[in-house]
């Protein structure tokens, strides 16, 4: 009965197999007549004897293994020792200094590179001195009894020879005559002797960042795409500057009331080396018209669009016109023009008291300047509606000493097609918009007011790398003198 249900549901029982017949023991003799390979036996060496001397044997006995100290690097004579570095997150840091040297004023700001988003730091490396913002050093050299006295000291030997305005020495044109000096002594020896002074200074006072790799960039009152020998001047002291502060094969302390003929000694025989070409030397020359857009757009406060800016020193006019794009990483520069003019606000104190046909003609050239790097800019864009509307909204910031001059203010604002001035954080649509640029991602030890945070416009855009500095369209084709127009035009804001 119980076969019939299994065939019935389709399951049968399996006959046995001839082998479940077998005894245990013929079952045991035929699973060892099996061709088998058999078990895998792990061969095993002998374990090696260790040395006394090994660190793991040294842990095991709980003894510290001893460090064979790191040969020295040999560095060649006459190449900074880029070894004495620090590391910020596995990273070596570099600082990058930015060096403002003024006819009136020399102001510094460093940062670290690649790291845009930090604050930038003030570096005070001078006394105070009467009539100067905090955190300057007055760009002066006084030589009294064969001895050099640079910045608030040379203020306090007046008694002795103090040259001023030495910035403008290296301007084609406006030398002083070579009786003014000493002789053997040059301006060019005198500036490289201030820079090296200020340089070392500052080392002093990096003391979070003296085993750094630095990098230095500084301002010349030149255009981008200008070519009259300014840069290779600049290059060459800059060179003699750096040498002599940071390489120590050569360096020479330059304190206050160094001797003379020991500056002009180590000077002149920096002076007289060929320049590094610029993939090897850790220092640079900028034109000064570049700087303030660089400080703009670090600035969390501006906006993206058009910007104008007037940088007025005390010899010295750099304006340009710029396109910032929206901020982020990619964020880019776009400098439409850019013009320098050799005019500043010496002039206009030298107009004090004078006839009205001087203070004219100061500010008919300010004027003229401003209205044509503005209007060669525009017509760049006269042609792309879409690019005109963003011209309605220009913004101009002013920076600098001088601007601060309640007439070079009234220059300027009274040839605004709109003439109106409101702050960047509450813009209208078809102003055009007139402010102070000052730099807001700056920090100080000392308290400052925004007039004074404006006179480290130049030296904080100037502590960003070149990487990042912005791009330049090709000058267009000069106007005709008789084209060229003291006043904007302001068809463009009314008919779009």
């Amino acid at each position: 009965m119980f076969e019939w249900v299994l065939n019935l549901l389709g399951w049968s029982r399996q006959p046995k197999s001839p082998a479940s017949k077998l005894t245990p023991e013929e079952r045991s003799s035929a699973r060892k007549s099996l061709p088998t390979a058999g078990p895998k036996i792990r061969q095993r060496t002998a374990p090696k004897e260790e040395s006394a001397e090994s660190p793991r044997f040294q842990r095991r006995r709980g003894v510290r293994p001893t460090k064979l100290p790191t040969p020295p690097r040999i560095v060649p004579a006459g190449v900074p020792r880029a070894t004495e570095t620090r590391t910020v997150s596995g990273q070596a840091a570099t600082v990058v200094i930015g060096l403002d040297f003024g006819t009136h004023s020399t102001k510094v700001v460093c940062r670290e590179r690649r790291r845009n988003n930090v604050s930038g730091v003030i570096v005070p490396f001078d006394s105070p001195a009467p009539g100067y913002p905090p955190a300057v050093s007055p760009s002066l050299v006084s030589i009294e009894n064969g001895r050099l006295y640079f910045g608030s000291e040379a203020l306090t030997h007046a008694s002795g020879m103090v040259y001023r305005s030495l910035k403008v020495e290296l301007i084609p044109g406006l030398q002083r005559p070579e009786s003014e000096f000493p002789t053997g002594v040059s301006s060019k020896l005198l500036i490289a002797a201030y820079l090296t002074w200020a340089l070392q200074q500052v080392e002093k006072n990096l003391k979070e960042f003296r085993d750094a790799y630095k990098l230095l960039n500084i301002s010349a009152p030149m255009e981008y795409f200008a070519k009259n020998g300014i840069k290779e001047s600049y290059l060459e002291i800059i060179q003699a500057a750096w040498n002599l502060t940071f390489n120590q094969s050569v360096a020479i302390p330059f304190e206050q009331g160094i001797r003379l003929c020991d500056a002009k000694h180590g000077i002149e025989a920096q002076l007289s080396q060929p320049v590094e070409c610029k993939e090897t030397r850790r220092f640079e020359v900028m034109p000064e018209t570049i700087a303030p857009m660089i400080s703009v757009s670090l600035d969390p406060l501006c906006e993206p669009g058009m910007y104008a800016v007037v940088d007025m020193g005390a010899a010295t006019t750099e304006v340009s016109v710029f396109r910032l794009s929206e901020r982020g990483f990619d964020q880019k520069i776009l400098c439409y023009q850019d013009s320098t003019r050799v005019i500043g606000g010496n002039d206009l104190h030298r107009t004090d008291g004078g006839s009205s046909e001087a203070i004219e003609r100061v500010k008919r050239e300010v004027e003229l300047q401003f209205c044509q790097t503005w209007e060669r800019g525009f017509l760049i864009d006269a042609k792309n509606q879409h690019a005109r509307r963003l011209w309605q909204k220009l913004k101009v910031l002013f920076s600098g000493g001088a601007t601060l001059d309640e007439r070079v203010e009234s220059f300027l604002f009274q040839y605004n097609p709109k003439k109106q001035r409101e702050d960047l954080g509450d813009l209208q649509k078809g102003g055009v918009v007139w402010k102070r640029n000052i730099p807001r991602d700056l920090s100080s030890k000392e308290i400052m007011s925004d007039d004074s945070l404006s006179f480290f416009a130049v030296a904080n855009g100037l502590a960003i790398d070149e990487e990042h500095w912005p791009e330049m369209l090709r000058d267009i084709e000069p106007m005709e003198a008789p084209i060229i127009i003291e006043k904007p035009q302001s068809y463009w804001y009314n008919n779009d």
